[in-house]
């Protein structure tokens, strides 16, 4: 049933020893300390009828210490083994970025040496993947990443793809991906859906809400979807908001600032008074409020700033991710800078970049999240104007067609779409995911 081979370089191979040299990058003729250089492989998976599971293996003995095999171009994720999910029917190139790592160690006893490294790539087919997740089977987060994990590629339902089609942040998701995908948070691996996901549907205090991520502590992130019906018979649109609100209080200098704790722009129209008073409104069962978690809600950090060169403007960390101001485009759940314990809140600009939705890209249609004529407050600031004297925050508007508003001041009035977080080991009652057949705890 199943069938799998790879090519490094263009051969087919089982087992390959690397020549180096022949991975320089153009700016090299020769292997030294400073150099880089790409292996390509191809993944194949063409010909099976069932999806794959690779393991990329690499043996580090014949070359130095300080010479590093990253996943990403930046090196910024070092690796030594890869597992990579093939879609049967599907091919997949991957790229590992090696660099030579200048040291103050004498690297002269690797002169006129071979060094290559030694690759092997072994595939096994998927048919049973349970016992892999990391949490008890009757949890709603194992089910969904069992359901990922079982669906095939030529359906609408989400697919388990470690790696997402597109790059978060730098690229928006495509009307074809529906994926969930992995990355690192402070408590481990979090899964996430990417892209246009039609079964992260889930029923929750007479609500419709949508799944964000489970994080890495197994606790399920949501998003509201509807507050005023439950998910089969969801409209979204406006249902999705609790009404509008602002970040930004006037000082005596006519300064706009980021202030969610202690906004007093009005207090009526602070966003944390109106979240808190929703929130005790609506979740007044003790009942369902056992069933959510404190989290921890992370407003990123206004007083370490990035002067820009050229905008007269200065970034927060976020802002430099999101607008790739010194050189590439990322999302980052590790940015835990200036955090606040609640139990309700809004995603923060990482989320909304590995859901799909990108700065300046046209994501309608293409992200779950996205709601068309709506714009929408998220929990994380970007930068401070020097020209216009106000404090700026990420916000999901209609801007390109879709995708963001990067030019949110915090006194503007936008829409307030409430999160909260199911706790870690919260068993799964019934449901698929889907509109018609949500998940329900």
């Amino acid at each position: 049933i199943a069938k799998f081979s790879f090519l490094v370089n263009g051969k087919i191979n089982e087992e390959v020893n690397i020549n180096l040299e022949k991975t320089l990058d153009d700016n090299y003729t020769k292997v030294i300390p400073g150099s880089s250089g790409i292996i390509s492989l191809k993944l194949d998976a063409r010909e099976s009828e069932v999806n794959i599971r690779s393991v990329i293996k690499i043996n580090r003995e014949s070359i130095p210490d300080n010479l590093k095999i990253y996943k990403d171009s930046e090196y910024r994720v070092e690796i030594n083994d890869i597992v990579e999910i093939i879609n049967y029917k599907e091919s997949k190139d991957v790229k590992l970025y090696w660099k030579w790592i200048f040291t103050e160690d004498n690297e002269n006893e690797w002169m006129d040496k071979q060094i290559s490294i030694n690759i092997s790539v072994t595939g096994e087919q998927i048919i049973n993947e349970e016992d892999e997740i990391p949490y008890e089977e009757s949890t709603l987060a194992y089910n969904i990443i069992k359901n990922a994990m079982k669906a095939l590629p030529d359906t609408e339902s989400t697919i388990y793809s470690p790696e997402p089609k597109t790059v978060p942040a730098k690229e928006a998701s495509n009307i074809d991906e529906r994926t969930l995908s992995i990355t690192e948070d402070d408590d481990g691996n979090s899964y996430y859906f990417r892209g246009n996901v039609l079964d992260n549907y889930l029923n929750f205090n007479e609500m419709c809400w949508r799944v964000v991520r489970i994080e890495g502590d197994g606790s399920v992130k949501l998003i509201l979807e509807d507050n005023k019906s439950l998910c089969q018979n969801a409209t979204g649109g406006e249902n999705a908001f609790i009404g509008t609100g602002t970040y930004g209080y006037k000082k005596e200098d006519a300064y706009y600032k980021f202030d969610y704790e202690n906004c007093t722009s009005d207090s009526d129209t602070c966003i944390k008074k109106q979240l808190d008073k929703w929130f005790e409104e609506k979740i007044k069962d003790e009942t369902l409020k056992n069933k959510l978690k404190k989290e921890n809600w992370y407003l990123g950090n206004m007083d370490e700033l990035y002067e820009h060169p050229v905008s007269n403007s200065n970034y927060t960390l976020a802002g430099v991710r999101m607008y790739g101001l010194r050189g590439t485009f990322y999302s980052s759940l590790l940015d835990t800078q200036n955090e606040i314990k609640d139990f309700i809140g809004l995603l923060s600009s990482d989320e909304i970049t590995l859901s799909g939705i990108t700065i300046n890209k046209n994501t309608a249609g293409t992200c779950y999240l996205f709601k068309q004529g709506t714009t929408w407050w998220t929990m994380t600031p970007l930068y401070r104007s020097q020209k216009y004297q106000n404090d700026y925050s990420y916000s999901v508007g209609n801007d390109y067609g879709g995708g963001t508003d990067n030019n949110s001041s915090v006194n503007k009035y936008n829409n307030i779409r409430p999160s909260i977080v199911l706790k870690s080991g919260i068993n799964l009652t019934s449901g698929n995911g889907s509109k018609d057949n949500p998940y329900t705890v």
